[in-house]
């Protein structure tokens, strides 16, 4: 199952393949219509500051992926591409854009049976790489963010997993990059459990320690920081990796 991430109306379709989930209901005045990440064991008061986490830690606590073929999630205007199966030549580029009236394209049903199939060759699909070619990894986040976020990241990320330090120094300042962005990915159940329990391990020690502001896009840190999390994860872990394009739907 991919779970399609949602915070406001917008055209959508429920499957075999894909579950629209709308993340951060708890504190929304919206109501959409479909599944919430307020139920069961949940998050969602925190969705403000921690973005589509909200709903991945919903699926980790309270559905059944152990009896799923695989476990993803995209975002109600970003999806895999699976019908671009030759990646741009470009580095430059990781997404195609796309209007309102093609979405339903990228909800369609039979495309389980692609990945299903892509997951017996590959342990987990991505998207593909957003190149930077003046920037590390670390430089890109502080371009936009706060060091001591950063900082406060990599000392939890250390105390708790000390067999990451080399990865982080091989990846951490390299010039140039390329990064895994939107915190979306599909693969199997066992790797999702693995992931899930790593990350949500950091995050909440994060959240106990950081600085929260008053700006709303700031106050989004640990989602963006769990961007970053996912690259140094997925880079340790010797993974078989299959990427495709991003799809971006245009308003």
């Amino acid at each position: 199952m991919i779970f399609v991430i949602h915070h406001k109306e917008y055209p959508f379709a429920k499957n075999a393949t894909f579950q629209p989930l709308h993340c951060g209901k708890e504190i929304s005045d919206k109501e959409l219509y479909i599944l919430g990440d307020n139920t069961g064991d949940h998050i969602s008061e925190k969705n403000r500051y921690i973005n589509e986490l909200t709903g991945l830690y919903w699926i980790w606590k309270n559905y059944n992926y152990q009896e799923s073929d695989f476990i993803g999630i995209c975002h109600y205007r970003r999806f895999f591409n699976f019908r671009k199966l030759n990646p741009f030549h470009d580095k430059y580029r990781n997404a195609d854009a796309f209007k309102k009236d093609d979405i339903l394209n990228f909800y369609h049903e039979n495309l389980g049976d692609q990945i299903k199939s892509d997951l017996k060759k590959y342990d987990v699909i991505l998207p593909r790489k957003q190149y930077w070619k003046h920037l590390s990894i670390k430089s890109q986040y502080l371009s936009s963010h706060h060091e001591e976020d950063w900082n406060i990241m990599i000392d939890v990320l250390l105390s708790k997993y000390p067999e990451y330090k080399a990865t982080l120094e091989k990846i951490e300042n390299k010039i140039p990059t390329h990064c895994y962005i939107y915190n979306m990915f599909i693969t199997k159940p066992e790797i999702f459990e693995k992931f899930m329990t790593w990350m949500f391990d950091i995050i909440f020690e994060i959240e106990k320690r950081i600085q929260f502001r008053q700006e709303s896009y700031q106050n989004r840190t640990i989602g963006f920081l769990a961007e970053r999390l996912t690259n140094i994860y997925f880079h340790h872990n010797v993974y078989k990796v299959k990427h495709y394009q991003i799809a971006f739907i245009e308003d």
